[in-house]
């Protein structure tokens, strides 16, 4: 795979490698989610045959796919994890770290107050 990706655009670094299957593994999971997300809003088996993609081989495994992520318990877990992202709370300390933040705002406290 690595080898038709570096046939078709110019990559030679290691890293390239690196950076370019992080950014595959990210799309794969983003689409994959979309599709589940689709196939959980969709009310009848023809509607989720509709979401099919072509990549996949044939109705059978399409349907032993959807049947695997309409069962109750993935739904009640994929239901637990949604909630828990929720309430995540974003990253707000800039690029200092908490360490570091700590530190200048107790060196901010410590200085003396101009008097009026």
């Amino acid at each position: 795979m690595w080898e038709e990706i570096q046939g078709r655009f110019n990559l030679q670094e290691e890293w390239h490698k690196a950076v370019i299957f992080k950014q595959l593994g990210s799309l794969w999971r983003a689409g994959k989610s979309r599709l589940v997300s689709q196939v959980r809003a969709a009310k009848t088996a023809a509607e989720r045959l509709k979401l099919k993609p072509s990549n996949v081989p044939s109705i059978q495994v399409w349907n032993t796919w959807v049947r695997s992520k309409t069962t109750s318990s993935f739904t009640e877990i994929s239901n637990r994890y949604r909630e828990l992202r929720k309430n995540q709370i974003p990253h707000t300390t800039s690029r200092k770290g908490m360490i570091r933040l700590a530190y200048d705002m107790k060196k901010k406290e410590s200085r003396p107050k101009k008097s009026e």
